[in-house]
């Protein structure tokens, strides 16, 4: 019996980190071209029985593998069909603008921190790089074929929201020596500016 691993199913509010794991998954299991536009083509008329439900066979454990890790009450995006490509692109077009909503809110949440006057250094740092962990691993537009990671195109909420990131060393922090509260990535944007420099497998940081 096959060994069965588990994922947290698609809610709605998980689609970056779901669709990674299930893609792990149809990897592993090498279902993942039935996901992908022209990657599995089905047998011609004239192939034999066995090899058409083969491949049947194949692409139905895609579909189930797929279905089977969706909420219940969202299995009807998917339910009017069994091809694995068709029910992948209808989560896509159904879940993928609503992870790039939660990015626009992320980057807002990031761009607005402030450390309290007296506040411990070390925590709002962890803070904010907690939060650059999260944009950037949950931005589906840096999975998206011919993308460019570390940049973000301008998005539709509401009047339109523009992401914006570093293309600079995200383990180099900056922080403003007149306002404490005040830290970036990008040296450019402040004036007196020191250096907070990672200390390797320890979570703890350098001034410099």
């Amino acid at each position: 019996m096959a060994e069965i691993t588990k994922i947290d199913k698609l809610n709605g509010k998980n689609y970056p980190s779901w669709k990674y794991n299930v893609k792990l998954v149809l990897m592993e299991r090498g279902l993942w071209g039935f996901t992908q536009e022209g990657k599995e083509i089905p047998p011609d008329e004239n192939a034999t029985n066995a090899v058409k439900n083969a491949f049947q066979l194949r692409s139905d454990k895609a579909y189930s593998l797929i279905a089977l890790n969706v909420e219940e009450h969202l299995q009807i995006h998917i339910s009017s069909t069994t091809d694995p490509l068709v029910a992948w692109t209808n989560l896509q077009k159904k879940f993928e603008f609503v992870s790039v909503t939660q990015v626009v809110r992320l980057n807002r949440k990031f761009y607005a921190a402030t450390m309290e006057e007296g506040g411990d250094l070390m925590k709002h740092l962890t803070y904010m790089t907690s939060l650059a962990e999260q944009i950037a691993r949950n931005c589906p537009l840096n999975n998206r074929k011919g993308g460019n990671k570390g940049e973000h195109s301008k998005l539709a909420e509401g009047g339109g929201v523009a992401l914006i990131s570093s293309t600079g060393n995200s383990n180099e922090w900056y922080v403003d020596s007149a306002a404490t509260k005040h830290m970036t990535n990008r040296k450019d944007l402040i004036i007196n500016p020191f250096e907070l420099h990672p200390i390797p497998n320890t979570g703890e940081y350098l001034f410099g």
